[in-house]
């Protein structure tokens, strides 16, 4: 039995490491491919690193130790330098490489002032000669406007980015109105779990929606009643504002109907504020000093005063007197009152009378031939 477990002990690790043998080592990471060039026509060296593959995580820095150039990378790089010092042979004497690949040591051929900077997945060193005074050279202009380029995508993305995080503009909501013999109805149709806060005082009542809500208020504002002196919204940044004016003391009732919210303004007249006594009536024409209706009425036809027929230009001065006064109508014509119309037809039939009389005199006291 201890034979038997023994050997089944033994095949088993013997598969193990078979298994472990068979499995493959991890691997060191690649290093990445950077190109270098060298230019001297300026005056000076500079070295232009170019890094396409690094990403953003990868840096490199540049220092000065006595007379060596030392090169740092965050990672590991595949670079040719073994003709540095021919492309630049009154700068540098020789360069290698560090064992991890992860620095480049340049010997320098004469002392000069250090000059780095980052931009475009390039690296730039320049070395300056000791005698170098002023500003240190700018980037090349292709870079500049790489850079450029670059910084308007990136404020056209962040621009992009504020608008999608901003809460879409929802359309306009009419808001409905009921009217009702004791008060006025206004309700409100707002979203889903949309909160209203309230502001009550004497004169006024202010309804705060936190949601950038547009209300459309025409058809409160055609019927205001006599109540409401004015109603108004405001759109805000992330919420939505509505105001009630009262001129005098009113009763309000609020409360939530599912996704409405509805504002009653109790004791306020359902029907819309009523305009001027005098609005829309007929003006009264006053007469002279010294002036009779009459003579009023005859200046009228003569200047050409559009009379009505009931009274005409042929009106006499006891028929006028009963007139009273002329109104002018809302078209410009003088139309009298019915009162004064009917005066003047029975001024009218006794004239009538007493002239028909007065000839059947004649004929009674006349001879017959």
């Amino acid at each position: 039995m201890v034979s038997g477990g023994f050997g089944k002990a033994f095949l088993l690790g013997a598969v193990l490491f078979a298994l472990a043998l068979a499995a493959p080592a991890p691997s060191l990471a690649e290093p990445a491919s950077v190109g270098l060039v060298v230019d001297t026509s300026g005056g000076y060296a500079r070295l232009i690193f170019a890094m396409p593959e690094l990403s953003e995580e990868v840096d490199a820095s540049a220092q000065i130790a006595g007379n060596v150039l030392i090169v740092n990378f965050t990672k590991p790089i595949r670079i040719a330098i073994e003709s540095i010092a021919m492309q630049a042979p009154g700068y540098f004497s020789a360069a290698r490489r560090d064992p991890d690949s992860k620095a480049i040591r340049f010997a320098l051929a004469r002392k000069v002032k250090l000059n780095s900077m980052a931009a475009a997945e390039k690296f730039f060193i320049d070395l300056l000669p000791d005698t170098w005074s002023g500003a240190p050279p700018a980037l090349p202009q292709e870079v500049i406007e790489e850079l450029a380029r670059r910084a308007r995508a990136a404020e056209r993305l962040e621009r992009l980015a504020r608008l999608a995080a901003q809460p879409k503009k929802l359309p306009p909501v009419r808001v409905r109105v009921a009217h009702q013999p004791t008060f006025m109805r206004y309700v409100f149709d707002v979203p889903e779990h949309t909160s209203v806060a309230v502001d009550r005082a004497d004169d006024r009542l202010t309804l705060t929606f936190d949601a950038p809500i547009t209300f459309d208020m025409a058809d409160a504002v055609a019927a205001l009643p006599a109540a409401i002196a004015a109603i108004n919204s405001e759109v805000q940044d992330h919420s939505a504002l509505v105001r009630f004016s009262f001129p005098a003391k009113v009763d309000v009732r609020t409360f939530r109907d599912d996704n409405s919210y509805v504002v009653d303004i109790v004791g306020a007249d359902a029907k819309p504020a009523d305009k001027g006594a005098g609005e829309g009536a007929a003006p009264v024409i006053a007469l002279d000093a010294g002036q009779t209706a009459a003579g009023r009425a005859r200046a009228d036809c003569h200047a050409g005063v559009e009379i009505s027929s009931t009274i005409g230009c042929g009106l006499t001065a006891s028929a006028a007197s009963n007139r009273g006064a002329v109104r002018i109508g809302d078209k410009g014509r003088a139309d009298a009152p019915s009162r004064s119309t009917a005066g003047i037809r029975r001024g009218r039939s006794a004239e009538t009378a007493r002239g028909d009389t007065g000839k059947a005199g004649d004929s009674e006291s006349r001879p017959t031939g």
